[in-house]
């Protein structure tokens, strides 16, 4: 195609006037103007940018409208740096741009998260004499926000007064919108609630739907069931009987949350797909695959048309239930190309089967990224890194582009497993820096989450180093004669720059990552509460310092980012750490205070420090409580009390406790009743890597579960007596 062509500016202006079709549409501003909107909603989309500047080079006078009709249908398909192009040549070509020009800039800055620019981004209205309006203020909000700048949006609030927009309703719904990233905070959501019915329908519905999604976060069911009340009944029938379910089962509640303030409403709202999506990627995450059918057809009797967010909802549903040819064809009979080397690999490796059953079979419905994203996930976590040359090349033959997030979802799975011939296996820190800097595509920043799963291991290996890892760790720990083994000098250099790494320094071999974490800097990036909280974890879990670690936490809260169990659960773990079990306890019962529900992670760390401090019998009575508490165990917090009896010397009750609470994560293999203690608990540790979601506990053996605690510690009792020399 001749526009996209390298040529001089003579030789092109030569061969457009010599070519009666192009040269009839660069010479009138009108089809211009056309043109490069119809190129802009196609996968060619970077030629419509030169379309202008091709027609302003041949002498076309184009108009304002011509740039903001392309910014437009660029923004609609998300081609946020092709916007900023379009923008900056309006501005060059005619010397002066609009309100709608200017705007559309901000959406794009904040959109590829360009946050250094937003500060100075007024200036540009003062230079070309275009008076801001709310929008533009509710733009520069959302960045602020999602950049987890408090102290930015406080200011920016206080400024729309002074210049007579003071913050109204739809300020605040801007803002709870975009508040996920700061967690669940009482104050915005009472405020959201109340300005429900002062809002336009649709902008109510998006408040709404954010609201239900925080509580959800929450892990809150029953604050939702409160918030669907708003809702058409008849429309969200199938999600309240859903979700009546949830709330009438054990271990689903948080007695812990913020209750709501009664929600007045004078209408009932539309739910909208959005509505249906946050609930059916809510089954996704409890594996229930009944109820998120049930969701999808409660959808389709509404008349509500899906939305590509349905299907990748739907595919994380089947994912999570173990349907992956299911997920495989619901995306991709979507596709108009179907590339047949890449459909014949995924059909012999068992992913796509165009026969499977489907209780849903869309059509009509975009392809967009966030769909392939959860391909990806999905078909990596079960069929290792074989799938992915080949959705890329349906990708590709689809003219859908992969985004940051994909190379998120790469690096994240790269990090969790790397398959081979002995099995899944975790990928280093010096090889997830190797596959950073492969999975790099052209034209795409990094992101503060392509350095989660780098720094997480990297910090993971600091704290293996430092303390080591198993139950003889534990048990050469508990000695009357031996202090707590702790790092009296941090062993790498602390950093002043909070941001974006939250203090956490490179050093050695990962000092390559530097380059990444320059581009984030300069974007003027804020560090988030996923790498606040690893901050957490390196000072409490690896340095013990107890000091630094409340250092972070108070920034994390001056930053107005709300602690989540995560942030709580480094602070214990340093705690436990120390010795100090009565702190690791308060920290906990702080949490609980903040609306937290006390997870297994909280309840392992505790377990673990009773261990290592000799006292098993506290140990397991933890463990007893966090069953009641309705937190099901998992292969860790089982393996932390075999080990605290190990640690004590123990020997039988260790292995008792292993072969009694085995079933509860696994059925128990019968040919191990009778091997040695040691490789007992090797195989038991092998089920975290086997790939498999621990299953949901019936009622019936939550109760076989509170019987058989009761019968360990009556067991632990009489080993007391026969064992006193022992305990």
């Amino acid at each position: 195609m001749l526009l996209s062509r390298r040529l001089s500016k003579s030789l092109l202006r030569e061969e457009i006037l010599a070519n009666p079709y192009l040269s009839e549409h660069l010479l009138d501003s009108t089809r211009a103007r056309q043109l490069a909107e119809s190129i802009a909603s196609t996968p060619d989309f970077i030629l419509a940018v030169k379309v202008l500047r091709l027609a302003h080079v041949l002498g076309c006078h184009l108009k304002q409208n011509a740039y903001e009709c392309t910014a437009y249908h660029l923004a609609r398909n998300l081609r946020w740096t092709s916007v900023l192009s379009v923008v900056s040549l309006g501005k060059r070509h005619t010397g002066k741009t609009t309100i709608r020009l200017l705007n559309w800039r901000i959406r794009a800055l904040v959109e590829t998260g360009q946050h250094a620019l937003l500060r100075d981004v007024l200036e540009e209205f003062e230079k070309f004499q275009v008076k801001p309006n709310r929008r533009t203020f509710h733009l520069l909000l959302t960045g602020h926000v999602r950049n987890r700048d408090l102290f930015g949006a406080r200011k920016l609030l206080r400024f729309m007064g002074q210049i007579g927009i003071p913050p109204d309703n739809s300020t605040h719904a801007i803002i709870t919108i975009n508040y996920r990233n700061l967690g669940p905070n009482a104050q915005v959501q009472d405020q959201a609630l109340r300005s429900l019915t002062l809002l336009k329908e649709n902008t109510a519905v998006s408040v709404l739907n954010h609201l239900i999604q925080l509580r959800l976060d929450a892990q809150d069911p029953a604050a939702t069931l409160q918030m669907l009340s708003v809702f058409d009944p008849k429309q969200v029938a199938c999600i309240t009987n859903a979700m009546s379910g949830v709330v009438s089962t054990p271990a689903d509640g948080n007695p812990f949350a913020e209750p709501l303030d009664e929600i007045y409403r004078t209408r009932h709202l539309p739910a909208n797909a959005e509505t249906f999506a946050t609930f059916i990627h809510y089954m996704a995450s409890r594996r229930d695959l009944a109820s998120a059918l049930a969701i999808v057809e409660g959808l389709i009797s509404t008349d509500i048309i899906p939305t590509p967010e349905i299907i990748t909802a739907l595919a994380n549903v089947y994912f999570a239930t173990g349907n992956k040819t299911a997920a495989f064809r619901t995306l991709l009979d979507l596709c108009e190309h179907r590339p047949a080397g890449a459909f014949a690999s995924l059909t012999s490796n068992g992913l796509y089967d165009a026969k499977v059953p489907l209780p849903f079979v869309p059509s009509g419905i975009a392809l967009t990224t966030r769909m392939f994203n959860a391909l990806l996930k999905g078909c990596i976590s079960s069929h290792g890194f074989a799938c992915v040359r080949d959705i890329f090349a349906i990708m590709q033959a689809n003219g859908v582009r992969p985004n940051e997030a994909t190379v998120g979802v790469l690096i994240a799975s790269s990090g969790k497993y790397q398959r081979d011939i002995l099995g899944l296996q975790r990928l280093r820190p010096r090889s997830l820096l190797w596959f950073l800097r492969k999975t790099s595509f052209p034209g795409l920043q990094p992101t503060l989450r392509h350095l989660h799963v780098l720094l997480s291991s990297v910090i993971r290996d600091e704290r293996y180093l430092t303390f080591g890892g198993g139950w003889k760790t534990a048990a050469a720990t508990f000695s009357r004669k031996r202090q707590a083994r702790v790092p009296s000098q941090p062993k790498i250099p602390h950093t002043e720059e909070f941001d974006p790494l939250a203090g956490i320094p490179l050093t050695g071999v990962y000092r390559t990552a530097q380059p990444y974490v320059n581009q984030l800097r300069a974007r003027r990036t804020s560090a988030d509460g996923v790498l606040i909280g690893l901050r957490l974890q390196r000072e409490a879990a690896v340095m013990v310092n107890m000091d630094a670690a409340q250092d972070v936490f108070d920034v994390l809260l001056s930053r107005g980012i709300q602690p989540n169990e995560y942030h709580f659960s480094a602070l214990m773990e340093g705690y436990a750490r120390k010795g100090d079990l009565s702190g690791a306890l308060d920290i906990l019962t702080a949490a609980t205070r903040m609306g937290i529900k006390p997870n297994r992670v909280m309840y392992t760390i505790l377990v673990v420090g009773y261990g290592r401090q000799g006292q098993p019998e506290e140990a397991l009575k933890t463990f007893q409580k966090m069953v009641e508490a309705d937190v099901q165990p998992d292969v860790a917090s089982i393996d932390a009390v075999a080990g605290a009896f190990f640690a004590a010397g123990a020997y039988p009750m260790a292995r008792r406790s292993l072969i009694t609470l085995w079933p509860y994560v696994r059925p128990f293999p019968d040919e191990l009743e009778s091997v040695p203690l040691k490789e007992l608990a090797t195989r038991f540790r092998l089920l975290q890597k086997d790939g498999q979601s621990d299953p949901k506990l019936s009622k019936s053996q939550w109760r076989k579960l509170y019987r058989h605690l009761r019968q360990l510690i009556l067991a632990w009792n009489a080993f007391k007596l026969s064992n006193h020399n022992l305990v």
